[in-house]
């Protein structure tokens, strides 16, 4: 078994480890997932395209299934995206170290493993934790505030501040998935432009299989960070990872 093969079977594995005691997969997915063991990859890949389809409700591993099916055939930008959709439900480091490799065998931009996506990495896998965290520092600080208040003390400025860290990290943790979005350029050749306008001048072409950092959208264009500019792309070249 390769390498790439091995990769992928073990994250298979993990997964399936991951939901022994979960309820009844549905039919369809067994269905699908007996079509893969019998490495029968054209109709699994078929039956989870239409659960797919229909917004059905499945589980994590099919996504894996699906990357791997679509590495199988070649096709790197489905690959890298539904290991996309696969990181956003279980982000893991293996998941992203996966998704670095195969973009660096192929010149694919936009996975590169820096300081601020270990970070993005961290608050996804422990941003439970850190909103207890957040919560019992809150009502610490509220509890400081209110008894101050009722012993008519002064309020110092360093209390403050730490409340208002104390809120802005409520604030970002809670909203980052909202704030800060993926997108995989599906289509050959697309345009990175400096205005939401087919008129504008176009910066640079892109590849399908980039990733794309999205804060933001206006009409038909996502608005992204490249190269620590703003950009506009138009929103029928991108799947939007979510």
């Amino acid at each position: 078994m390769s390498l790439k093969n091995a990769y992928f079977f073990f994250l298979i594995i993990l997964c399936l480890t991951q939901s022994v005691h979960s309820q009844t997969t549905p039919s369809k997915i067994n269905i699908a997932d007996k079509y893969f063991a019998q490495k029968e990859y054209s109709k699994a890949k078929e039956v989870y395209y239409n659960l797919i389809m229909n917004k059905y409700n499945f589980k994590k591993n099919a996504l894996l299934k699906l990357a791997f099916i679509h590495e199988r055939e070649k096709d790197y930008t489905k690959t890298l995206y539904f290991l996309n959709l696969y990181y956003e439900r279980n982000p893991t480091e293996l998941v992203m170290t996966k998704m670095n490799s195969i973009a660096n065998e192929n010149n694919i931009d936009g996975y590169e493993l820096t300081d601020f996506f270990l970070i993005l990495l961290l608050i996804k896998q422990y941003s439970y934790i850190l909103l207890l965290i957040l919560a019992i520092l809150g009502l610490y600080v509220m509890s400081v505030l209110m008894v101050k208040r009722v012993k008519k003390e002064p309020i110092s400025i360093k209390q403050k501040v730490v409340f208002l860290l104390y809120l802005i990290g409520v604030f970002f943790i809670i909203n980052i998935s909202r704030l800060y979005k993926q997108g995989i350029i599906h289509n050959e050749n697309t345009s990175l432009r400096e205005d939401p306008s087919s008129a504008s001048p176009v910066n640079e072409l892109l590849e399908s299989g980039h990733r794309i950092n999205i804060i933001g959208s206006e009409d038909i264009w996502y608005r992204i960070f490249r190269n620590n500019k703003f950009y506009y792309i138009n929103k029928a070249n991108v799947w939007l990872v979510n």
